[in-house]
């Protein structure tokens, strides 16, 4: 009877012994998937970081080619409405000293530009022809005649001649040559070069060329061809 409960007794002992060693197994077991969730975790959380992150710095660079793109269209409008603007301000002034040349004034020009009014014919009696008015001591009628170029004498000043068409720097030249040349006795060979037209108003004071406008028909000497 003794021997049996020693042996009962020890069987209790046993199982008690393995139940602890099951519990320590089993929280050891816990504790091992709880370390690996914690790590599996750690490392989901580091990825997602690291996504955030990438994602952040790729917007941020968007954003900066973004804006870098808007910055340089911004500046090429910006350009591109200065340069239209110098453009129109640059037309607006040829225009404007066109039509003065042809007689309009200030108001009728802004009238035109503004398209309020059309630019009248220049057969208008407004619009008067340009004339050079230039001393007959520095180019002579006859060097004017030699050469084909038409004039007639200034009415209010007998010693000025106006030159009816336009004249260039070098035709100037030649005849101041041609001029000194006859009041010098000296005989002129070289024909004259045919008559070019010419573009633009030019006023040179040191040769006392100016221009002025007609204003009436006058008795002239007579010139040969060309005159009116």
């Amino acid at each position: 009877m003794q021997h049996d409960l020693e042996a009962q007794r020890y069987i209790d002992d046993q199982l008690i012994v393995r139940r602890a060693q099951a519990r320590e197994e089993e929280e050891a077991e816990k504790e091992h998937e709880k370390r690996i969730r914690e790590k599996i975790e750690t490392e989901r959380t580091r990825k997602e970081a690291e996504e955030a992150e990438r994602r952040e710095y790729e917007a941020k660079l968007k954003k900066q080619a973004v804006d870098e793109y808007n910055r340089i269209e911004a500046e090429k409008k910006q350009k591109e409405k200065k340069d239209k603007e110098k453009a129109d301000r640059e037309f607006e002034e040829r225009a404007r000293a066109t039509l003065a040349k042809s007689g309009y004034t200030d108001d009728q020009i802004t009238s035109i530009l503004k398209g309020e009014e059309k630019p009248k014919s220049h057969a208008h009696p407004a619009i008067k022809p340009t004339f050079i008015k230039v001393s007959s001591l520095h180019i002579s009628p006859e060097t004017l005649d030699f050469f084909h170029i038409p004039w007639e004498w200034d009415d209010r000043d007998k010693e000025f001649i106006l030159i009816k068409r336009w004249i260039t720097d070098d035709e100037q030249e030649e005849l101041f040559e041609h001029t000194k040349a006859l009041r010098h006795g000296q005989k002129l060979l070289i024909a004259p070069a045919p008559p070019q037209p010419q573009v633009g108003v030019r006023v040179r004071d040191r040769d006392e060329m100016y221009l002025v406008r007609t204003r009436k028909k006058s008795p002239r000497r007579a010139s040969g061809w060309g005159l009116w």
